[in-house]
């Protein structure tokens, strides 16, 4: 039996539309084991159905590429990672599924492998490339066509606070709302965020950070469509967040701070507004290690 670790991720990160991402220490737990000839989901048996699973399609789909054929596939998955709620949920099933297939196989794992069978699955490698090597990532499309990353270190210091809000955004609706072109401008003022954010966050310079998280590509088209996204930012940047950004294709926000008193500011002043109800608040730290496995 195999036991895979597949961690959270947080794209885009204000300017960094598509390209970057960093590791949350926030987790789904899977274990994979070869089964005589049926797909069995947390002891659900229903193979039409479980082929449909992202989990499982992936799994599939790396088995294929790598030549190994198993009879059948028994998967139990403890979800902590929310759906749909821009912290790459599908990123973890995805990379879990090609990595699960690889140790099944008993295949030397590459994860270099790992990441470009998964990076295609998914059609991009802003959430797959921190899922799988940890830390904050630079991802980016090679002129042949594969996929690469830069990887880099926070500072010790940051948290990230995810407000979590009780409905879920998919990432097809999301992008329906993105202009088809941009003015040089705003390509401009996307590309100097983007580097300034990079330093900032390696660096720990609060003031630059302040600056660097905003965007025009993305954040400024999809904030109408998550209700109260300007009340939550407002709450956050008044408690103590140093900058805020849309999580992914949203709906989390994330707010950074430098220091768990922020949290708690954070957290009261959740409870007590009129948005307790729907939103959640939860801190969480960057993981360097990536994607982990175990053998049972």
């Amino acid at each position: 039996m195999i036991k895979i670790i597949s961690k959270a991720t947080s794209a885009n990160m204000g300017p960094g539309f598509d390209c970057m991402g960093i590791c949350l220490g926030l987790a789904n737990a899977l274990t994979f084991e070869e089964y005589d000839d049926a797909i069995i989901v947390n002891n659900y048996a229903d193979t039409m159905k479980n082929r449909q699973n992202l989990i499982i399609s992936s799994f599939y789909k790396a088995s294929d590429i790598i030549g190994y054929s198993p009879k059948g596939l028994k998967l139990n998955v403890k979800t902590s990672v929310p759906l749909s709620r821009g912290l790459g949920s599908s990123a973890t099933c995805i990379t879990a599924g090609v990595l699960g297939a690889y140790l099944l196989a008993g295949e030397k794992v590459d994860l270099s492998e790992v990441f470009q069978i998964s990076a295609k699955i998914e059609g991009h490698p802003d959430n797959v490339s921190p899922n799988i090597y940890g830390g904050m990532t630079l991802s980016y499309t090679k002129g042949d066509g594969s996929y690469s990353y830069i990887k880099f270190n926070a500072d010790k210091k940051y948290r990230f606070v995810a407000m979590i809000p009780d409905f879920k955004l998919s990432t097809e609706k999301s992008r329906q709302v993105l202009p088809e072109s941009y003015s040089r401008q705003d390509a401009v003022f996307n590309v100097s965020r983007t580097s300034m954010l990079i330093h900032a966050l390696q660096t720990g310079d609060n003031e630059l950070l302040k600056d660097a998280l905003h965007d025009k590509i993305h954040q400024p088209y999809r904030k109408s469509l998550i209700k109260n996204y300007d009340e939550i930012t407002t709450l956050l940047l008044e408690n103590g967040a140093i900058g805020t950004y849309l999580s992914g294709a949203g709906p989390t926000i994330m707010g950074i701070i430098d220091n768990e008193s922020a949290y708690k500011n954070i957290s009261s002043a959740l409870r007590n507004s009129e948005y307790a109800m729907g939103w959640n608040c939860e801190m969480l730290t960057v993981d360097d290690s990536g994607i982990e496995w175990y053998t049972e």
